[in-house]
């Protein structure tokens, strides 16, 4: 090619490519005259079909042609900012922005399949968009944002969230984005036939995604980050799909493990990633061992005999949670910046060694309803509120633990809980934080009428605690009487 073509050539391609650039011009110019903007207005109520045709600003109300209202500005002191119900003419929200106090978006006792909410903003201190009793409903790409000073006062502890479904049947929630919620960005109560797909849910103080009472419910392809309650939460559901949703410094919780008899085989968790590691979701698990160490959640419901050691779990609401279980060893795994390192419930006869949980806001390990004979040995649990935990647990041996500068307690064995036995461990500058009603122990124990053992019976060998005097018993916290660790130890049995 000779240069003069060569120059003739960029010529072409310059004048061509500056074609193009005065052409989106003009077309972005055009659109933007044409297009309208925002038409400010208040609340909007609609109660009939009629009234939703006058508050459309076109479409006929049918499936081809629904009614639009949309392009409306509502900034409100206000409760709501649109409320819809008892229509039967098809209808879309879109292109609204509201900002109001309470609810932005309320539909409900509609038509079966005839709504649409698409592509608004909606600001508030109670609901973003709130649905009840709605069959066929589509709401997608919607922006829920928490109002920064909500003004509404509600009682009863009512909860706070972006999109807040009761009583709906076949509905999408797709693409929409719901951010920096009080108590969740997306909920369902007593819903069936659910599909929640490619959402952001994130800083959210409560849950991402919740699902309680509900049935057949697919939660797929959605962004969990940075919620505080966790990324995904299910309790009391039937027939529901967790899969393929990403996790990022938040995890999935079952919320009604503490019912003895929930059939977990209607629970599917598979293909889902917690900050770039699996999730592991385990049911009906036996003789096994779990040591690759790419998980970044491990939950094991109704196994036995299965090992989970070698893992490193952080930022997550719990790093290993074990539900009705038993024969189980968690050991050698690290649980750094989870609200719970281990969670463990109606678990039994089962080994915690050797882990480090350090800096998880709640507890190093934690012992809820009706675990028993779980042998606590040799962990590292420093810096968390509480080192170890006990509710309703009995019968559980806790040795040769150390428990540093944990806030609360190094252990804290609360009610219900009787047969424990504490020795060898050792205390070092536990309860920072003073609790009021009680002393400054580095240790509590709820109440003297379930009797626990701050020693050991066969040596009588009790614990290190950094702040005896030297001399006599070391006092323990406790509500209701005195209690001592009777031989406590002069020199530390860990470092």
């Amino acid at each position: 090619m000779s240069i003069k073509t060569f120059i003739l050539s960029k010529k072409v391609i310059l004048y061509s490519l500056l074609l193009i650039l005065i052409s989106s011009i003009v077309i972005t110019t055009v659109f933007l005259t044409i297009s309208p903007f925002y038409t400010s207005t208040g609340p909007i109520e609609i109660e009939s079909d009629s009234e939703l045709k006058d508050h459309s600003v076109r479409g006929t109300g049918t499936k081809t042609d629904p009614y639009k209202i949309e392009r409306y500005k509502i900034v409100s002191s206000g409760d709501f900012g649109i409320r819809i119900s008892g229509t039967t003419k098809y209808f879309v929200i879109t292109n609204c922005y509201i900002d109001v106090n309470a609810y932005g978006i309320s539909i409900y006792n509609t038509a079966k399949e005839t709504v649409l909410i698409t592509d608004n903003t909606c600001v508030s201190s109670y609901y973003g968009i709130w649905l009840y009793n709605t069959t066929g409903t589509i709401v997608s790409d919607n922006v829920c944002k928490k109002k920064k000073e909500g003004k509404y006062i509600w009682l009863f502890e009512m909860q706070f969230g972006g999109i807040y479904l009761n009583r709906n049947t076949n509905t999408t929630i797709s693409n929409n984005s719901c951010l920096q919620m009080k108590d969740f960005g997306i909920f369902m109560e007593s819903c069936n036939e659910m599909l929640v797909v490619e959402n952001t849910c994130k800083d959210v103080a409560g849950y991402g995604i919740y699902a309680t009472r509900s049935s057949n419910v697919t939660i797929t392809n959605n962004l969990v980050k940075n919620n505080l309650g966790a990324g995904i939460g299910s309790a009391n559901n039937e027939f529901i799909i967790i899969a393929e949703n990403k996790f990022k410094n938040n995890g999935f919780t079952i919320n009604d493990m503490w019912q003895l008899g929930y059939d977990f085989s209607t629970l599917q968790v598979f293909d889902n990633t917690i900050n770039g590691k699996k999730l592991g979701f385990f049911f009906n698990l036996t003789s096994s061992v779990i040591e690759d160490s790419d998980y970044g959640q491990i939950i094991l419901c109704e196994c036995t005999n299965v090992t989970v050691k070698n893992q490193v779990f952080e930022n997550l609401q719990a790093g290993i949670s074990l539900i009705n279980s038993t024969r189980l060893c968690i050991t050698q795994n690290q649980f750094i910046n989870c609200g719970n390192g281990i969670y463990s419930i109606f678990t039994s006869n089962s080994n915690f060694t050797n882990n480090i949980c350090n800096n998880n806001s709640n507890a190093g390990i934690f012992l809820d309803y009706y675990c028993s004979s779980i042998l606590i040995d040799s962990n590292d649990c420093n810096n968390n509120r509480y080192g170890i935990y006990l509710w309703y647990s009995s019968l559980c041996n806790m040795t040769y633990n150390l428990l540093v500068e944990n806030t609360r307690y190094g252990v804290y064995i609360n009610m219900n809980s009787k047969s424990n036995s504490v020795h060898h461990n050792t205390f070092v500058e536990n309860h920072q934080e003073i609790v009021h009603y009680f002393e400054s122990s580095q240790a509590i124990q709820w109440e003297l009428d379930y009797p626990n053992y701050w020693y050991d019976i066969m040596s009588n060998e009790g614990n290190f605690w950094s702040d005896w005097s030297g001399t006599g018993y070391y006092k323990i916290d406790c509500l209701d009487g005195d209690l001592y660790d009777f031989y406590p130890l002069s020199e530390p049995t860990r470092s």
